[in-house]
């Protein structure tokens, strides 16, 4: 495992089954803002009823990820461990001043 990233940005769907589509869980129907940031350890804590959900965690700096994942009573905490891996800028274009 690599190091923990503190404050990575985790956005959370719930998979909705009358438009079979995911669709961002919206805050007032969580018990936590979403999107919602890693701790120092590198945990996003939440809590989450049994359903389908997907997550895109992203960092500046950082690769995104998204993973999909199922929750069913009792085994709510088996939640998925998301590995960003670091961006590596290169020069894309060259900016001229002057005229």
């Amino acid at each position: 495992q690599g190091q923990s990233l503190w404050g990575a940005e985790v956005l959370l769907w719930s998979y909705q089954q009358k438009t079979n589509q995911f669709e961002l869980a919206p805050f007032n129907a969580l018990s936590f803002q979403n999107p919602i940031s890693t701790n120092k350890d590198g945990v996003a804590e939440f809590s989450l009823i049994p359903g389908r959900y997907k997550a895109r965690v992203s960092m500046k700096g950082y690769g995104t990820k998204e993973v999909e994942f199922e929750l069913y009573a009792p085994q709510l905490a088996d939640l998925p461990v998301v590995t960003l891996e670091p961006v590596r800028y290169g020069m894309i274009g060259r900016f001229l001043t002057g005229v």
